[in-house]
């Protein structure tokens, strides 16, 4: 079976945006059972410990909608810096 191009999806990922925040919120509701996820996100992003400008990344259809959510932020392992997925 072959596919074309035209049943493949384009995406692109980029930065989210300050009018991401709420879509992100119904990405994150939608992928997991409760609403606790996508409020740990909400505070991840109140947290100037923990996030990272630029690293909140967001998957876009053709169109600039965001269908998808990646997030990074500071973390420690032991005493070690790390970043957290």
């Amino acid at each position: 079976m072959s596919s074309s191009s035209s049943s493949r999806s384009s995406w692109n990922t980029r930065a989210e945006t300050g009018a991401d925040v709420p879509v992100i919120r119904d990405i994150v509701r939608a992928a997991f059972p409760t609403a606790e996820e996508a409020a740990l996100v909400d505070a991840l992003r109140a947290d100037a410990g923990a996030w990272i400008e630029g690293l909140s990344l967001v998957a876009v259809d053709g169109t600039d909608r965001p269908v998808g959510h990646a997030l990074l932020t500071r973390c420690h392992i032991g005493d070690s810096p790390a970043l957290c997925l």
